[in-house]
């Protein structure tokens, strides 16, 4: 079984999708609320050894930090007070942070990486250097022109950027039908 990586697990629908679609997933979601609430709703598949839910924030050091709920829309709760604290109605809470680089060292290199973690996108994707074997395909929420070098220095080739409003319509590619890693960037 293929294994998936959903960073910024948020409601779980993306990683519903995975496994339904028969893949071993490892979901990433530091707001504790979130995280509670699909180890209630995914229980049997985490019994089953389909999913593995972390409760911890990507950070650059492993520790604890500040986290903001966005109260308005926990969408844009965040590490990042700019994000958190949208639209003025949040709390801060600390939350554990790890490092993604030791996470793949820990659970595997997913043939397939979901990377929505507002406004740390960047850091996953830096951490992807201190790892040898490369995931196959990575999606990531694309805010900055940045993410071009850096995913071309990590070795991707293949890019499409895509509304998010399509996303669900996109097919995840299976086999071997590309050779080379590929980046979709997902704008909002």
């Amino acid at each position: 079984m293929d294994l998936i990586i959903d960073v910024g697990m948020h409601d779980g629908e993306d990683a519903a999708f995975y496994m339904h679609e028969g893949f071993r997933v490892v979901s990433i979601e530091a707001n504790p609320a979130l995280y509670q609430r699909a180890r209630e709703r995914f229980a049997d598949q985490i019994k089953s050894g389909q999913l593995t839910i972390l409760n911890v924030a990507i950070a650059d050091e492993e520790g604890e930090r500040d986290f903001y709920v966005n109260l308005h829309d926990d969408h844009y709760s965040s590490l990042d007070p700019v994000y958190g604290q949208r639209e003025g109605k949040f709390k801060t809470i600390k939350v554990r942070t790890g490092r993604f680089d030791k996470i793949i060292s820990t659970h595997g290199t997913p043939a397939y990486l979901k990377v929505d973690i507002e406004g740390a996108d960047l850091t996953v994707l830096r951490q992807l250097a201190n790892v040898p074997t490369k995931p196959r395909f990575i999606s990531v929420e694309e805010h900055r022109l940045e993410y071009f070098p850096l995913l071309w220095g990590l070795g991707y080739r293949g890019f499409k950027i895509v509304n998010q409003g399509q996303v669900k319509h996109l097919d995840y590619p299976a086999g071997n039908s590309c050779q080379a890693r590929q980046a979709l960037l997902v704008t909002s």
